[in-house]
């Protein structure tokens, strides 16, 4: 079912407490700072995953991109999702990101 941010995110902010280098606890935080439209803490913790030197960079990177857009950082996202095509110029969601930043899609 979905999850429901207001339950779970003490339970990853336990973990980044306990341990402040677990990747996946910054994503997931992230993540359900996107779902309540709070783009600024979804940033913070997707720099933090970007810092960590996750497994997935270009995922780390449209995230964090995705965030910065959400919050009006047109050109920060630029940057991060060029830095996620980079790594892998195939992904898909830093393609569509890309469009919609530069008004190739409605």
């Amino acid at each position: 079912g979905v999850v429901d941010p207001a339950r779970v995110a003490p339970v990853y902010q336990r973990i980044v407490a306990l341990d402040p280098f677990e990747a996946d606890a910054h994503r997931m935080l992230g993540r359900m700072a996107m779902q309540i439209n709070q783009p600024d803490t979804a940033a913070r913790e997707f720099r933090a995953v970007l810092a960590l030197g996750p497994v997935d960079q270009a995922a780390a990177h449209t995230d964090l991109a995705e965030s910065y857009l959400k919050s009006g950082k047109r050109a920060e996202a630029k940057k991060q999702t060029l830095a996620a095509l980079e790594i892998a110029p195939t992904y898909e969601r830093a393609q569509a990101l890309l469009l919609k930043l530069t008004g190739g899609q409605p």
